[in-house]
């Protein structure tokens, strides 16, 4: 019996193992036999990746660019990648960027998405590229906020719970600032020192924010937020606005245990993203002119001891 069920476990083994690579075979097209569709294969391509320039010169115009590259030829499986890059084409990538460059919608319809059973290609596709650029449009016709009037951080202070959080108080300036979606992120820094065994080093830990007005947001991704946790700006947050949220310090806790350390640094930033009513930053200023930060020293237990702007 038992020789039997083991003899089973191993069909079922080998079964789930030919699977894969059949599926694998198919999701890479190894089975077809890819011949190129230009002057070089999709093997020249990719070993060529990052020196193109043996393969198409220099000054060849952007669409040609685009033309050369094999039709079938890209990565697949990128499971660490965001939702919808898991596998593409490498010509689909092309004029999707040359579609959203120029404006032009022509370009989109030469975007194919990749087809798979495995993995999301959803990135690259007619529909992703004609969307895209709807958004930028759409951008670009937004009316327009003035940098002194967003939200900045006046004051930081902070200060130990006794569950080894972290809570954070924000103070922030004008009275009454520009209403909406803010990206904030809380990190912490500190010097591990040298324990005999390892060089020094600073270590950086993000502290997760917790707070009815705080929550992880991809929506705002196009605009360059420093994080993606978006805080929701309204004002019921006082005037002038004041914010005290927790942050998950357990992380940062036990770095510091472990490095024996006490001291850290606390970094608080905050950048503008997009108003109530749909208004956006000046993008004829500088970006940093949205982005306001501020420093405190810690201890573990203490109360802020100084703070700096930023």
């Amino acid at each position: 019996m038992g020789k039997r069920l083991s003899r089973t476990r191993l069909v079922l083994l080998l079964s789930g193992l030919l699977l894969f690579a059949l599926l694998w075979t198919l999701e890479t097209g190894s089975l077809s036999r890819q011949d190129p569709d230009g002057p070089f294969s999709c093997g020249e391509y990719k070993e060529n990746i990052n020196s193109l320039y043996k393969l198409i010169p220099p000054d060849t115009a952007a669409e040609e660019r685009c033309r050369l590259i094999p039709a079938r030829c890209g990565p697949t499986g990128l499971i660490f990648n965001p939702a919808g890059m898991q596998t593409y084409y490498y010509r689909s990538q092309c004029y999707q960027e040359l579609a959203i460059a120029s404006l032009n919608e022509t370009f989109c319809a030469a975007v194919t998405e990749r087809p798979s059973l495995l993995f999301d290609g959803s990135r690259y596709s007619p529909q992703a590229c004609l969307a895209k650029l709807r958004q930028l449009r759409a951008d670009r016709a937004a009316p327009r906020v003035d940098a002194g009037d967003v939200a900045r951080i006046d004051k930081l202070a902070a200060a130990f719970d006794p569950d080894h959080n972290l809570s954070v108080t924000l103070t922030l300036s004008p009275d009454t600032p520009v209403y909406g979606a803010y990206a904030i992120a809380t990190t912490a820094q500190f010097h591990t020192g040298n324990t005999g065994t390892a060089p020094d080093t600073d270590v950086t830990v993000a502290l997760n924010a917790s707070h009815p007005a705080i929550t992880r947001d991809r929506r705002y991704a196009r605009l360059l937020p420093i994080g993606d946790e978006v805080l929701q700006l309204t004002a019921e947050l006082g005037k002038p606005a004041s914010l005290t949220y927790r942050a998950d310090a357990g992380q940062l806790v036990d770095y510091l245990r472990h490095s024996a350390g006490r001291r850290f640094t606390l970094r608080v930033r905050l950048q503008f993203l997009e108003s109530t009513t749909g208004a956006l930053a000046d993008s004829s200023l500088r970006g940093d002119a949205y982005i306001s930060e501020k420093v405190i020293q810690l201890m573990t237990g203490e109360a802020n001891q100084r703070q700096h702007d930023s």
